[in-house]
């Protein structure tokens, strides 16, 4: 910890003295640039199973002061994962890529950039039980086009000399990976490096000599003519509140009329529709009621991904659904079972939804339950929370207690 506040000190240092350079005019010039860092992949894989290396070697031209152009080579390699098989696997590419950087304020920059990609290798090819499981089975080589946006930082260690920082997102084609997942992918870099630039240094700026303004002598004051204008200043004001003071008095008066007219107008009696309640309906309503008051009203029972396994979790509210329906032989349960949209064909989620909801039914069967009064309903691939970190919600078997 104290190491690393030193360092930190260290570079805000060394920041502010590359800022606190002589001032002077900008001058367009050359850079050289190399980075190396690490590259995260979005996947279903974990953290450290989507992890690889990755680099950047750049030549820039800064042309105006805040806009840079940026040309270079980047890549090594990328990884992806198979949920069929639950294995990882990693492709190698490398890539070229053309950046505008813009210099918005301070040391910070924002870059907005393409690149070419030429896959070298591909990891898909080698899982040769999974080849089924992928839609783009590409050999190399292989040329693909992405986009890439990101923020980075320069700290000044010389008028010439920086160390970089650097975050950079890339938008990826959909067979970069092989999988076709309905979206593009992405890779999340952080570089880090060195950025050398070649002429910076421009002439002085000319120091503004210092200009003697002689005063000259006040004008003589008139004092005759400032005390006109004072009173003069007085009476407008006087008269200024007086018209404020007027209108305002006649709008509370219009104001307290509308109010008294309002307040004598007769009040209507408001008649209440007569809402008519259907059998169905009430039936519906008081299982909803009955289900509330014994504490098995909307139980949901989660699935890890690509599985229909009933996990020990939710076992007990199961066993409350079952003790219910074998007490209450009138009423039955609908099993209504989902799946993530994002991975798999709309016929596998089909079968995966049906299979979830034939577990639960299981498990309620073996409880005791009769099988006239069970339900399965499977929905398939239909997303009923959002995506990110609830996308786990998608997976899921509801109880709904039905007369």
């Amino acid at each position: 910890m104290r190491r690393s506040l030193v360092i930190l000190l260290s570079l805000v240092a060394f920041s502010v003295v590359g800022q606190a350079q002589e001032a002077s005019t900008f001058r367009p010039h050359w850079s050289l640039e190399g980075q190396a860092g690490v590259s995260y992949t979005l996947g279903e894989g974990s953290f450290t199973q989507m992890l690889s290396p990755a680099f950047s070697v750049s030549v820039g031209y800064r042309f105006a002061e805040p806009v840079e152009l940026r040309l270079g080579v980047g890549g090594l390699s990328g990884k992806g994962y198979a949920t069929a098989l639950g294995q990882s696997y990693q492709y190698d590419y490398v890539r070229g890529q053309a950046d505008l950087i813009f210099h918005s304020f301070g040391n910070f920059y924002t870059l907005l950039g393409a690149g070419v990609l030429v896959g070298t290798s591909n990891g898909a090819q080698k899982l040769e039980a999974g080849k089924e499981s992928f839609q783009y089975p590409w050999k190399a080589p292989k040329t693909f086009a992405a986009g890439r946006f990101g923020v980075g930082y320069r700290f000044p260690v010389g008028y010439n000399l920086a160390i970089t920082a650097e975050a950079v997102y890339h938008l990826l084609p959909d067979a970069l990976n092989s999988l076709r997942n309905g979206v593009p992918g992405g890779e999340v870099q952080v570089l880090a490096g060195f950025h050398y630039s070649f002429g910076r240094k421009a002439k002085k700026a000319d120091t503004p000599r210092e200009v003697v303004v002689v005063p000259e002598d006040p004008p003589k004051r008139d004092y005759a003519a400032e005390a006109r204008a004072a009173v003069e200043a007085r009476v407008a004001a006087e008269q200024e509140r007086q018209i404020v003071e007027s209108a305002l008095r006649v709008n509370q008066r219009a104001e307290e009329e509308a109010q008294r007219v309002e307040e004598e107008k007769p009040v209507a009696k408001e008649e209440k529709p007569v809402v008519e309640v259907t059998n169905e309906q009430f039936a519906e309503a008081l299982a909803r009621a009955i289900a509330e008051a014994a504490g098995i009203s909307d139980i949901k029972v989660y699935f890890e991904s690509n599985s229909w396994t009933v996990q020990s979790q939710y076992e007990p509210d199961l066993q409350k659904v079952a003790t219910f329906l074998m007490e209450n032989v009138d009423y039955s349960v609908i099993l209504t079972a989902y799946c993530d949209s994002r991975y798999g064909s709309a016929e596998y989620n089909k079968q995966l939804s049906e299979r979830r909801a034939n577990a639960v039914a299981r498990f309620l069967k073996k409880a005791g339950v009769d099988a006239s009064q069970i339900l399965v309903r499977p929905a398939g691939g239909i997303d009923t929370y959002s995506k990110g970190e609830n996308v786990k919600k998608n997976r899921f078997v509801v109880c709904e207690i039905v007369k």
